[in-house]
């Protein structure tokens, strides 16, 4: 009896979460860099479905404009931080936005993110993410949320003297 590549497919066992939590933990220890596939639309065209994004797992020097792959339960996503802060705890809270997403995620703990974006391979060919353009969008980004920022307290204090 012949079986079909999709069956093939679906009869392989996944990764138990806990394998899974290990092996992203390893990763992380290691401080190395890793290659992970890009499934999605969200992050086009810098990332693209297929695309494989290499990733570097040192966070120190993380800042508003990176790409960031980080993880909410099982899944990793790859989006583009625009904002880190310290909540009252003292955690470092990021949050961030794919390029096509109408909305900002919720607050990415510090722990969940896997690392930064460095790179792509796409169709055989190696391209880096932190290229002239990149830091174009990244200044973009921050002069945003600046202006975001001035019109909100802007708001806040209009909707005050109205009271």
């Amino acid at each position: 009896m012949m079986t079909s590549k999709s069956d093939q497919i679906s009869a392989q066992p996944y990764p138990s979460r806990s394998v899974l939590e290990k092996v992203l933990d390893l990763w992380m220890e290691q401080k190395k860099e890793h290659d992970v596939p890009i499934q999605g639309k969200s992050m086009a065209p810098v990332l693209k479905e297929g695309d494989i994004a290499r990733v570097v797992h040192d966070l120190s020097d993380l800042k508003p404009g990176d790409i960031v792959i980080y993880r909410k339960g099982w899944y990793l996503f790859a989006h583009r931080v625009l904002l880190q802060y310290d909540d009252e705890a003292g955690r470092k809270l990021y949050i961030t936005q794919g390029d096509r997403s109408k909305r900002p995620d919720s607050p990415v703990e510090e722990s969940e993110i896997i690392g930064r974006v460095v790179g792509v391979l796409r169709a055989g060919k190696y391209l880096t993410v932190d290229c002239q353009q990149q830091k174009w969008f990244r200044k973009l980004v921050d002069i945003i949320l600046h202006i975001k920022i001035r019109i909100r307290r802007w708001m806040w204090i209009l909707h005050l003297i109205r009271i």
